[in-house]
Parts: C-alpha cells; sequence; structure tokens
C-alpha cells in the first residue's frame, strides 16, 4: 500500500476496535500465579467447589461486541483414581465454563500442567469500558487436589492464565 493510502487514525496511533476484522484480538491480560511449592493451595475431599485464589484474573471490555477466549497452564497434582471437577464463573455470579476429569496415574510427588480452564465467554451484552473479573473452582470428589505445590519445598510451581479479547 502507497503511503498516501495509510489512513490518518493509523498514522496518529490509534485505531478503532470497530475497524478490525472480526475474529482480532484486542487486547491480552494475563495473571501468572507463580510461588514456592510448599505455597500452594490444597482443596480437601469434597463436592463443594472451593475458589483457587491465585487464578482470579480481570479485564476491562474495550468494545461492546466482543468475547473472551480464555488460555491457561495451570499446575495441578491429584491423588490417584480421582474423578475431579473445574467450573469458572464471571463476576463470581455467572457460570461460563465447567468440566470434570479423571485422572488414573498417581500423584507421586510430581505435579502436571494441564489446559484446565480454556474456553471462550460470549460477553457481547457487556458494555464496552466494563470490567469483567473471572474466578476459578475446583471440587476434588473422593480424594483431593493441588494448585502450585509440587511436594518439594525447593521448587517452584506457575500458573497463567491468559484473557483474550476478541472483535466479534
Amino acid at each position: 500500500m502507497a503511503l498516501s493510502k495509510i489512513p490518518t487514525d493509523l498514522v496518529s496511533g490509534t485505531l478503532a476496535s470497530s475497524q478490525l476484522p472480526s475474529g482480532s484480538v484486542l487486547q491480552v491480560v494475563n495473571t501468572t500465579w507463580q510461588n514456592l511449592a510448599s505455597s500452594g493451595q490444597t482443596i480437601s475431599s469434597g463436592t463443594t467447589y472451593t475458589e483457587v485464589t491465585g487464578l482470579q484474573t480481570s479485564i476491562t471490555k474495550v468494545a461492546t461486541s466482543s468475547k473472551i477466549m480464555c488460555i491457561s497452564s495451570v499446575m495441578v497434582g491429584h491423588s490417584n483414581g480421582a474423578w475431579w471437577y473445574a467450573k469458572v464463573l464471571r463476576d463470581a455470579t455467572t457460570q461460563v465454563y465447567e468440566t470434570m476429569r479423571y485422572d488414573h496415574t498417581g500423584y507421586g510427588g510430581g505435579i502436571e500442567n494441564l489446559a484446565l480452564y480454556n474456553f471462550y465467554d460470549d460477553t457481547s451484552s457487556i458494555s464496552a469500558g466494563t470490567s469483567i473479573t473471572y474466578n476459578f473452582y475446583a471440587a476434588p470428589g473422593s480424594n483431593y487436589i493441588t494448585f502450585n505445590w509440587d511436594g518439594d519445598s525447593s521448587s517452584y510451581s506457575t500458573s497463567t492464565i491468559f484473557l483474550l479479547e476478541i472483535a466479534a
């Protein structure tokens, strides 16, 4: 494209989200939870959901018609032969994702990296400029699960949540 054809708003450094094609990434925010293994979070047996406090992530929308995509890399340890459950609430009230998982491998002092909380949330009814908070929960069923704890007090574990605002 010839230089004379570049839109003036692009030259000034701003480009309205409405000028971007559908599927464009409007913004990315992330939360990284890194800590010594001994200071992670363990959720004991039960079917009641407990918030995984280190994963809470917020984003302020820049376009009303956009959607939010969540990509996760979560460090999880679990007991052998356990069904366990995970869900996500938007603004602590609206459930936007739920899954269940059966782990047949033994815990053995290790931890695995899971894409546990990956989802796409249609937020087109939420206005631009509104802050949205995603709260992440887990329920270990009859056993237990741990987040960001690998059983080795000399190691670090890291979990990351990415929120991408996607143009509609």
